[in-house]
């Protein structure tokens, strides 16, 4: 049994420091290439400056015409993440720095995860510990020939981009998730619907995921009958319905995030009509799709338009936009979003792509 112990610790350790030599290695590259911006690092680190020098989360240059679309297209967790960094040193590669340890101890609580799952699974058949050990040893090295495969992980680590942040708040919640379920402690639902709120406040993504979450709490309260189990997956919504007064207080227009239409007209709808019509004609009916838009009286009815006429495009040609949208996530597998792989080990190159 002690063995069998000690011979679990050791596997343990050596996971960890492989873990961390992999992500030494890719900072290393990053130090050596400098390759570690892409298309949306310069609004986040923007948006750091902006609330160190005039209190605002706004994510483009202060001094340049105001754009109602800046105001809210980053949420402030991760701009806040980089301007405690360079509180102490103004510097980039520092900010990736504590983006590898932050990356190393959600692989860390992976292996945590690991652990406890198998040790309750064997103690629920009633199996020995020779077996928990076998089980373990065998996930956790699934984790390095991960890290190994999927080298994107490492590379958007090595990034400025908040990835790695959302990436480590949505771990860490639902391993607090798992926790509940496992001690059937309140306090790690508690920490689940905290951390499930700040990473909607990293990725505008998880906006409507208060939704499932709700239905989640409903069967855990038919468990343990708390209605506090009902109230905790209403933070998400609360915060939100708050953040989105505040960004019509400034643009007047009641929403979240302005992503949902960089996201329809950069992405979706260019790609669907560079299919069928070429570059030119999406790049000249984007630009007039936002000419006519500006004749709307104000941001709020501009916006609007802008996402009827794309929507209007997606319905006419939604299996076209299906398919790219597979087809992209696809891409992602390989390499993700904006090419980041080439960017990151090819100097002066910067891909756009997503799909």
């Amino acid at each position: 049994m002690s063995q069998f112990v000690k011979y679990s610790l050791k596997s343990t350790r050596l996971i960890i420091i492989l873990i961390i030599l992999i992500h030494f290695i890719y900072f290393i590259i990053a130090l050596l290439t400098r390759q570690v911006y892409n298309l949306d690092s310069y609004e986040y680190l923007q948006q750091a400056k902006n609330i160190v020098q005039h209190g605002s989360f706004y994510s483009y240059y202060w001094d340049a015409d105001f754009n109602s679309d800046y105001y809210s297209l980053r949420p402030p967790v991760y701009g806040l993440f980089i301007m405690m960094i360079k509180f102490f040193w103004d510097n980039d590669f520092l900010v990736l720095f504590f983006q590898n340890i932050i990356s190393i101890f959600t692989f860390i609580g992976v292996l945590q995860l690991i652990k406890i799952f198998h040790g309750s699974t064997v103690r629920e058949s009633h199996c020995n510990a020779r077996l928990t050990t076998s089980l373990s040893s065998r996930s956790y090295w699934l984790v390095i020939v991960s890290l190994i495969l999927f080298p994107v992980q490492l590379i958007v680590t090595n990034s400025i981009w908040s990835e790695v942040i959302f990436q480590a708040l949505i771990f860490w919640s639902f391993y607090f998730l798992f926790l509940y379920f496992h001690k059937k402690k309140l306090k790690y639902l508690v920490f689940y619907n905290l951390l499930l709120t700040a990473s909607l406040f990293t990725k505008p993504v998880m906006i409507y995921f208060w939704i499932p979450n709700l239905f989640i709490s409903f069967l855990i309260f038919f468990e343990n009958r708390k209605v506090i189990v009902l109230l905790l997956p209403l933070i998400l919504p609360f915060f939100a319905f708050l953040w989105s007064l505040c960004n019509w207080s400034v643009t007047n227009y009641f929403h979240f995030s302005s992503i949902r239409k960089y996201y329809l007209t950069e992405y979706a709808i260019e790609q669907i009509l560079i299919v069928k019509e070429g570059e030119k004609y999406a790049e000249n009916f984007i630009n007039d799709l936002y000419k006519k838009a500006e004749q709307q009286t104000d941001y709020g009815k501009q916006t609007e338009y802008i996402l009827k006429e794309c929507s209007k495009i997606i319905k006419e040609n939604f299996w076209l936009y299906s398919y790219l949208h597979l087809r992209g996530c696809l891409n992602f597998l390989i390499d993700p979003g904006e090419g980041i792989w080439s960017n990151f080990l090819i100097s002066g190159r910067k891909k756009k792509s997503g799909f």
